[in-house]
């Protein structure tokens, strides 16, 4: 074949295929222009899309900052948070124990603050969370001691190691209940879908982070973006209810009652062991089941209304709504009779039906954290606590 027939071809095909470059990053960026006239897009999470943000772009700062959140291992307690410092997520590691936006990072604080995400605050700053907004109404120093998925064993051990490290306080809440049911009842079978969204979000929000940041990102972030939807669409990501399918939920779809009881007994008990452990010091300890969206009459007709996978992980977590609703009705009466005090907040939101409160199916944004802390408060200042004998 002529050399130069093979010359035209070879760069024949170069041409078009610089020219489909082009032209596809060109329609990516203008559609995607065109579409923020109408439309928030480059969402950090699709939480941020909500309404309850009154600022788009402080939102998708207090998402990146919460992704910035590494754990690594500690004995007895499974794992902890690194320390952090950022614009609206703050944590400090002092002895071991990792505690966030604690005004003072001392060895004296007035109130323990222990949960899960709900009490680290997931999805707002600092000044928004449980303990903060606590400590602004009362005046007194609190720690926050939430770490991500606790549950109540993580926190007694936790409880416990910060005895070791910390004087004691005036005051520990323990303020738990979901982490307890839906951690463990988890299969080890699957791998839980946050897993995998996590790493190609990760993908997509480093795109988003350094967007118009070179040339080569002219070109490269669009196909990113595709491979990204490609992912999302093809890759079985597991549901919530085939997590539970090996743990709390049968192939029949009944409920393992057995398990259950287990899991209700050992949160009852370990609140038991953390009120024990509080009197034998003198220290007054609450037991708080915290509120979610599954079980609340709160309004959720905001959340999820833009975005497929905000949609497909409310639906999910609607699936655990019998094993929820089980557990949060049988753990008050096992609580009790232990002969200790445990404050259901389950319902605390419902009469607040008309304004936004829940950024997702369990975490509580500015104005719901608000609420929890003020009755927090009102609770401690009746002088009423789980110290029955």
């Amino acid at each position: 074949m002529n050399l130069k027939i093979v010359s035209f071809y070879f760069f024949s095909i170069i041409l078009i295929i610089l020219f489909i470059t082009v032209f596809t990053s060109l329609i990516y960026w203008i559609g995607k222009d065109l579409k923020n006239i109408f439309y928030k897009v480059d969402y950090i999470d699709w939480r941020v899309d909500e309404d309850i943000y009154v600022n788009y772009d402080d939102a998708n700062q207090i998402f990146l900052d919460h992704q910035k959140i590494q754990n690594y291992s500690q004995s007895f307690i499974v794992y902890k948070n690194t320390p952090l410092k950022s614009k609206y997520v703050n944590v400090a590691n002092i002895k071991g124990i990792s505690l966030r936006a604690s005004d003072l990072f001392d060895n004296n604080y007035d109130v323990w603050f222990f949960g899960g995400s709900s009490v680290f605050g997931d999805g707002v700053a600092d000044k928004d969370t449980i303990p903060f907004i606590y400590g602004e109404i009362t005046g007194k120093k609190t720690a926050n001691f939430g770490v991500n998925a606790f549950t109540s064993r993580h926190q007694l051990n936790y409880f416990l190691n910060a005895l070791l490290e910390f004087d004691k306080p005036q005051s520990v809440v323990f303020f738990d209940g979901f982490n307890d049911v839906v951690v463990n009842c988890q299969s080890s079978n699957y791998i839980p879908t946050t897993v995998k969204e996590k790493e190609w979000h990760k993908i997509k929000n480093e795109s988003l982070s350094k967007k118009n940041s070179s040339f080569i990102n002219f070109f490269k972030q669009p196909y990113q973006s595709i491979i990204y939807r490609i992912k999302l669409f093809n890759d079985k990501f597991y549901s919530a209810r085939e997590l539970l399918g090996n743990g709390c939920i049968n192939d029949d779809k009944t409920l393992n009652y057995i398990k259950l009881d287990k899991i209700i007994d050992n949160y009852c008990y370990n609140h038991l062991a953390g009120q024990k452990i509080a009197k034998s010091l003198n220290v007054q300890f609450y037991s708080i089941l915290q509120p979610n969206l599954i079980l609340s009459e709160a309004r959720d007709d905001y959340i999820n209304s833009s975005h497929p996978e905000g949609v497909k992980y409310l639906d999910e977590l609607r699936s655990l709504e019998p094993l929820l609703y089980y557990f949060y009705k049988n753990v008050i009466n096992k609580c009790n009779s232990a002969k200790f005090e445990i404050y259901d907040f389950s319902r605390t939101i419902n009469n607040f039906q008309e304004d936004k409160m829940y950024i997702d199916a369990i975490h509580l944004g500015p104005s719901g954290n608000r609420i929890i802390a003020s009755k927090i408060n009102n609770i401690i200042n009746s002088g009423n606590n789980s110290n029955l004998d």
